[in-house]
């Protein structure tokens, strides 16, 4: 989380300066040791859905979610979440906003026209029975005892009487404009607007609606307001989570303030706070302590969390563009995260140089993190640099910096007072950059660009070459440079004469990939990151005539843009659109075999080694310490290794599910089940079974018949030795 007020971190690091005094710089540490924070859950995805595409609200009925946008109301079989069904959308016109249900009846908010009241007795088939035109545009609503409280924008609070829900009737209203959600607690409705006001308004006489009190926050609208027990819990547009007691509605007593990333959705569940938190994701928030609200988990979303359902420890995120996000969040610890340090902004990539990281923070300059503690690594400093740093790297006692426009030289003789020698302006926008001879070569939105730094003093450019696209990433290998050149794929550029580099031509084959983000190299082979259209493996033996040889992709939806790292023989990359970091052998280098897939919860924008260890930079969530034997190492348990018949149902269960497999010979079998760690949970057949099929229930227990709790498992089937196939199954609570 991002701790942003005049009192943290940023704001603290900034007032000392980019050198400190010794006692400024101890009270620093204080304060960074302080905020530092550690993600200890491992909540992962399990299924996603593309539809719908825009959306603000979910509704969970049964096993089917309903979701309005502005396409209309979207329905989605949910009772596999490993697997949902996107069954069909009611189209309506405009923008459906908001969903309620009350018994069989569902009412949402239209910005067109006003209230539809929707019958939901059979959620997969909701037909619309009745609607109310309001006067302007509805945008929140809230339900109670036959009558529909809505946030009209201009023309305030709408009272609809829904006892006949065909022939719904207007009760009263009261003018507040701007109004853009409302909350229900008792008889008192809560409305805020986007000047910043929460109006107290009685509804005790539906039809004489009158003012309470109003609440004035200035440059601070509502985002999300829930009330339950008379405990306000309001997310605001400065990036707050806000809690009142407004048990006297004529005084709103500040309870707690959390300050988080921009929070578009509020969901209470028990003692829990859920909050969907735009581009930093998902928080879960323990507020079984009211007055000291405390993290307990997170994950990032591919785009922009906007509303999420809790049921079961599945939660169900609505997430802009990428549709419906399925997660397990019930595996509260992650041993393999060792440690971890927050960033003021976010870290977008690092480098390490002995006990020293250096985290391009975006727009808060290059954060100096000392990782002589991996389990405790702090900032200590950092470079006051002007504009989004893009990319650094260390060589020798030089390090070297990309921003939007400029490349930066800098001192390391002291690791932890970098000193800028000199920067060139290149006007291109930057993306990555590469070292070689004393030469930096800058990726570009021009293309490559190279620089001439023996003198450290005085860089220059001594080479260009235009690419088609947007050259993101980059690899420098003899007289080569291979691009990854956006949705023009891989340029392969010349740059045997330094002053005068040009790109090869070659013929594109079928297998062309277009939309490459980033790339690595190992002897003759390319691993080409390539977002949505997977991993590609190319062979460039011959640089004037690449040969694509395969795609991989993890899941129908799987995301590769962060730039894969090789280490040994083994190619680590990251899914983004899973949170998943696969580890695969590339002995065979044109052949990679996927060895572990590790599931957590947060993306990475960069990775780097330190000594054991595999650090990350989380965008949002700062930096993390991985364990990278455990996190890399073959794991037999999730590697599919035939097309043998092995299957489970029903899946998901709860609490039994029947695993059933088949055998040609008579053989010796074992099927065992296991956590997404790789821990054995249960051994079900140890014995000599003879050839056919078979079947063997799982009840939903570990060795010592206690039950485990919901989450993803997987069952292995072994025989005579070999693993011959490993399935996923879905335990439900």
């Amino acid at each position: 989380m991002k701790l942003k007020s005049g009192t943290h971190m940023l704001a603290t690091i900034e007032e000392f300066g980019g050198k400190m005094n010794n006692s400024k710089f101890i009270i620093c540490i204080i304060f960074i040791l302080l905020l530092c924070i550690s993600l200890e859950a491992t909540y992962h995805k399990i299924g996603h859905c593309r539809e719908p595409f825009w959306a603000k609200d979910l509704e969970l009925i049964g096993s089917t979610i309903l979701v309005p946008d502005d396409a209309g109301i979207h329905i989605i079989d949910v009772s596999e979440p490993n697997n949902p069904i996107h069954l069909g959308c009611l189209e309506i016109v405009d923008t459906c906003r908001e969903i309620e249900v009350s018994g069989d009846i569902a009412y949402i908010a239209n910005t067109t026209d006003g209230l539809l009241i929707l019958d939901v007795n059979n959620p997969q088939s909701p037909q619309i029975i009745g609607s109310y035109d309001t006067p302007d545009c509805a945008l929140s609503l809230v339900v109670s005892d036959s009558i529909v409280y809505i946030a009209d924008r201009h023309s305030g609070l709408q009272i609809i009487d829904v006892s006949d829900p065909q022939n719904p009737e207007l009760l009263g209203c009261f003018d507040a404009p701007n109004a853009n959600h409302v909350a229900l607690s008792g008889t008192l409705i809560f409305m805020s607007n986007f000047m910043g006001n929460i109006q107290v308004i009685d509804v005790s006489d539906p039809s004489n609606p009158s003012l309470v009190y109003e609440y004035y926050k200035p440059q601070e609208w509502v985002n999300d307001i829930i009330i339950i027990d008379s405990i306000a819990y309001i997310a605001t547009s400065n990036c707050k989570f806000v809690i009142y007691d407004v048990s006297d509605p004529t005084n709103f007593n500040l309870i707690a303030t959390y300050e988080t990333t921009y929070v578009t959705g509020i969901s209470i569940l028990q003692n829990m706070a859920y909050l969907s938190c735009g581009q930093g994701g998902f928080q879960v928030l323990d507020i079984s302590d009211i007055f000291e609200p405390e993290l307990i988990g997170a994950l990032k979303t591919p785009i922009c969390a906007r509303k999420a359902w809790i049921s079961d420890n599945i939660a169900f995120i609505i997430d802009l563009y990428t549709g419906l996000e399925i997660y397990d969040i019930s595996e509260p610890d992650n041993p393999d995260c060792i440690g971890s340090v927050d960033t003021p902004n976010y870290a977008m990539s690092i480098a390490i140089s002995e006990d020293f990281g250096y985290v391009a923070d975006y727009n808060s300059y290059l954060q100096i993190v000392d990782f002589s503690y991996p389990s405790s690594p702090y900032i200590i400093n950092y470079l006051g640099i002007s504009g989004t740093i893009k990319d650094f790297i260390v060589v020798g006692n030089y390090g070297y910096a990309i921003t939007s426009s400029r490349l930066y030289v800098l001192g390391l003789f002291d690791p932890t007072h970098p000193v800028i020698y000199s920067y060139i302006e290149s006007g291109y926008s930057n993306y990555a950059l590469k070292y070689k001879n004393s030469h930096v070569y800058v990726s570009s939105s021009a293309g490559v660009y190279i620089v001439d730094i023996s003198n450290h003093t005085l860089p220059h450019i001594v080479g260009e070459c235009d690419t088609p696209g947007n050259a993101y990433d980059l690899v420098v290998s003899y007289d080569m440079i291979y691009v990854a050149d956006g949705n023009d794929g891989l340029q392969i550029i010349d740059a045997s004469d330094l002053e005068n580099p040009f790109i090869v031509p070659y013929f594109s084959t079928p297998g062309t990939p277009n939309n490459v983000s980033s790339l690595v190299k190992t002897g003759n082979i390319l691993y080409l990151a390539c977002n949505y259209d997977g991993l590609k493996v190319v062979d460039i033996n011959n640089p004037t005539s690449p040969i694509f040889l395969l795609t991989i992709i993890n899941h129908p939806d799987s995301k590769f843009k962060t730039k894969p790292i090789i280490i040994g023989n083994k190619l680590i990359v990251e899914d983004r659109a899973w949170n998943e970091i696969l580890t695969f052998d590339i002995t065979d280098s044109a052949n990679p075999e996927l060895v572990n897939t590790y599931i957590w919860n947060l993306s990475s924008t960069d990775f780097a080694v330190l000594d054991e260890y595999l650090v990350t930079t989380n965008d949002y969530y700062g930096v993390s310490i991985l364990d990278f034997e455990s996190i890399t190492s073959i794991n037999e348990n999730l590697i599919l290794q035939s097309d043998i018949e092995l299957n489970n149902y029903p899946n998901p269960f709860n609490p039994t599910t029947t695993i059933s497999f088949s055998i040609p010979n008579e053989s010796k079998v074992e099927l065992t089940v296991y956590n997404i760690k790789g821990q054995l949970v249960k051994n079900l057949v140890n014995d000599i079974n003879p050839a056919g099929e078979h079947s063997v229930a799982w009840n939903g227990t570990d060795e010592n018949n206690r039950p485990v709790s919901s989450g993803v498992y997987f069952y292995k089937l072994n025989v005579n030795g070999k693993t011959e196939a490993v399935k996923k199954c879905l335990m439900l609570k």
